[in-house]
C-alpha cells in the first residue's frame, strides 16, 4: 500500500500488483483442487461427485472460478488487509464467493438450496473470515512496530 504524506493512501497505485498477487494465490489454491478431482475421477469416475456435479468440466470450472473470484476480491479489497477486521471481511467475502461459484456449477444450482444449505454457506463464510485473519496478515509489517 502506498502512503503519501499526511497518511493518504493511494489505492490505485498498488491495485494492479495486488490483483496479480490475488489471482496468483487464488489459482494456486484452485489448481491442486483440480488435480485432486482429476485423480479421483481417473480412479473412480464421476460417481464421487454426483449428484452435485454431473460432469468433470463443471467441477473443474467451479474450482477455477472460485479461485479466480477469490483472487480478484483479495486484490480489490487489498487495503482491508491492514486491519484484523478487514482481513476477516476479505476472508469471509472470498469464502462466500467460492460457495456461490460452486453453487452455480452444481447440477441443481443455488435456486434449490434449502435453509440448511444456506446455513452451511454461513458457516463456511465464518470459517473463511477466520482463515482471512490468519492468512491475509501483512507479512512484512510487525504490529508492534511504530511507523515514523
Amino acid at each position: 500500500m502506498t502512503v503519501l504524506p499526511g497518511n493518504r493512501v493511494v489505492y490505485t497505485a498498488d491495485l494492479r500488483r495486488e490483483l496479480r498477487t490475488g489471482l496468483r494465490g487464488g489459482i494456486a489454491i484452485a489448481l491442486p483442487c483440480c488435480a485432486v478431482a482429476i485423480i479421483v475421477y481417473a480412479v473412480r469416475g464421476i460417481a464421487p461427485f454426483q449428484p452435485s456435479f454431473a460432469t468433470l468440466p463443471a467441477l473443474l470450472a467451479a474450482f477455477l472460478t472460485s479461485g479466480t473470484a477469490g483472487g480478484v476480491l483479495s486484490g480489490i479489497l487489498h487495503p482491508w488487509h491492514a486491519s484484523i477486521f478487514g482481513r476477516a471481511g476479505v476472508g469471509g467475502a472470498i469464502a462466500l464467493a467460492a460457495c456461490l461459484c460452486v453453487g452455480v456449477f452444481t447440477a441443481e444450482g443455488t435456486s434449490s438450496w434449502s435453509a440448511s444449505d444456506w446455513k452451511a454457506v454461513g458457516v463456511f463464510t465464518a470459517i473463511g473470515g477466520a482463515i482471512g485473519v490468519w492468512r491475509l496478515r501483512p507479512s512484512r509489517a510487525k504490529p508492534w512496530s511504530v511507523q515514523p
